[in-house]
């Protein structure tokens, strides 16, 4: 984590690209920051688990609300733990000697992950959207394969082990998920549902832009990408001639 030109920017570290293409892995990074010590991790646990029931309390009550309480209740554990600090961990008077490291991975396209109409209906009588949303058994062994080459990679470089939550026993925790590509931009509307202008094929004026028309997920948050694209299809449309 850095400060650049007064922005923070945080760095990851992955895979070679021909190091994915060989061994079909998909883009990832692992970032890092100090580990806190036993105390502080005791504190984290705590603060962790209260703002989690706060949430869920939140989300029975008012769904609605739900993901903002989520984010302003994570958000506020972390300004409160100073867990956003600025570089310089190798100048503190007792440098960290153990990080944690968090594996960002992308999920590939799964035919059976979608978002569908279920049988529940909301106030209006309307059927309610339903996610159908898992880790697939390849994406798994794909996770620890990525865990091994790089863990091989530090110890050979004299940086350390790298000890994973799968090889403790421990459960995956995802801890975020941006669920994209729902309408995927393809040339053949065989395999996708907008073409390269975001344009729905075979319907001349309807367009979608935002995450859904992603083909692939990536493995980093996908705002920019999405602000892109409806730049980019705003543009398009003042130069479309009027119908």
């Amino acid at each position: 984590i850095r400060r650049v030109n007064g922005h923070v920017a945080v760095t990851a570290f992955g895979l070679r690209e021909e190091t994915l293409r060989r061994e079909g892995l998909p883009n990832g990074g692992f970032f890092v920051v100090p580990a806190a010590d036993d105390d502080s991790a005791g504190v984290v646990r705590r603060m962790g688990d209260l703002a989690a029931a706060a949430h869920r309390r939140v989300a029975r009550s008012v769904p609605a609300l739900a993901p903002t309480t989520r984010m302003a209740a994570r958000s506020a554990l972390l300004n409160t733990l100073g867990v956003g600090a600025v570089s310089g961990w190798s100048r503190l008077r007792r440098p960290p000697e153990a990080f944690d490291v968090y594996h960002v991975v992308e999920l590939g396209p799964e035919r059976e992950r979608r978002v569908e109409l279920g049988s529940r209906r909301d106030e209006l009588g309307r059927p309610v959207a339903r996610l159908r949303w898992f880790v697939a058994d390849r994406e798994l062994e794909a996770l620890d394969r990525t865990e091994e080459l790089v863990g091989s990679a530090l110890e050979e470089a004299g940086l350390g082990r790298l000890t994973t939550a799968r090889q403790v026993g421990d459960e995956l925790h995802p801890s975020a998920h941006h669920h994209l590509g729902t309408t995927r931009m393809a040339d053949d509307p065989r395999r996708g549902v907008v073409d390269a202008d975001g344009r729905v094929h075979g319907i001349p004026n309807l367009y979608v832009t935002g995450g859904s028309v992603f083909p692939t997920a990536g493995y980093v948050n996908p705002t920019l990408t999405i602000v892109a694209l409806a730049s980019r299809l705003a543009a398009h449309l003042r130069e479309e001639p009027a119908a």
